[in-house]
């Protein structure tokens, strides 16, 4: 679970680098990963926004709760047989897909690039 996670963080840092310069790339991931956290369900600054505002924030960025360390953790301490396989190919397809979609905004992005020096 956290290698999917940091590969859709990456991914989508090698997205915004193609695009911007890479400091903004850094500050804009981790702005992104920091509202994915705050904006989880179980959050208590959750409760500081309006309900709609945070369920339309909330949509589109990855879920924090989902590929966390402490569900894996708590996966690997705990008998497999009470957590069915398919939530499993179903959390790591979610992130997976994640990722690969910010991968290939990155080559999209980085092939309409010229390389030639101005």
């Amino acid at each position: 679970y956290p290698l999917v996670r940091y590969a859709i963080y990456s991914a989508m840092a090698l997205a915004l680098v193609t695009i911007m310069h890479p400091v903004l790339a850094f500050v804009t991931v981790l702005l992104v990963s920091t509202g994915a956290a705050v904006l989880e369900p179980a959050s208590r600054m959750r409760a500081l926004l309006p309900e709609w505002l945070s369920a339309s924030l909330y949509a589109p960025l990855p879920s924090a709760n989902l590929l966390s360390e402490s569900r894996f953790l708590a996966v690997t301490q705990a008998s497999l047989h009470a957590i069915p396989w398919t939530d499993h190919l179903t959390a790591l397809a979610y992130g997976v897909n994640y990722a690969l979609i910010c991968f290939l905004l990155a080559v999209r992005w980085f092939r309409k690039r010229s390389l030639v020096g101005a």
